[in-house]
């Protein structure tokens, strides 16, 4: 999912300036794969409330971080002031994340079979850090 990766997000001024990743985040490296079948190698910092990509912009909100979940979004409005959501979801135990990617005003009708589905990707991802 290019989409997630050009969004990614920069980590913390103290993390870049040291090379290191603060001593209480949490550090993922997840293989994905495109549609192409390409695989591509995504790693996510987690701090407190923040998900960081390391050589992105801004940042993911974490809505949950338990011994089993991890659960982020980001959200950021197209020039027509839509919204488009993104959400990374990691299963702890497995190991097995999902992006899935919601590009609001695409639904043509108000019916759930006219309304445009988001793009999802499964891929796996390793703690590397604690």
């Amino acid at each position: 999912m290019n989409e997630m990766r050009r969004r990614g997000v920069a980590v913390g001024l103290m993390a870049m300036a040291c090379g290191t990743t603060p001593a209480n985040a949490e550090k993922w490296s997840c293989e994905m794969q495109m549609s192409t079948g390409k695989t591509y190698k995504q790693e996510w910092i987690v701090s407190q409330d923040k998900m960081f990509a390391p050589k992105g912009k801004g940042y993911f909100r974490v809505v949950l971080n338990n011994e089993d979940t991890l659960l982020a979004f980001f959200r950021f409005w197209n020039r027509d002031q839509i919204a488009n959501n993104s959400y990374v979801i990691i299963a702890k135990s497995t190991g097995v994340v999902t992006e899935i990617y919601d590009i609001g005003g695409l639904d043509f009708g108000p019916q759930p079979d006219e309304w445009t589905s988001p793009t999802t990707t499964i891929g796996h991802c390793s703690l590397e850090q604690r």
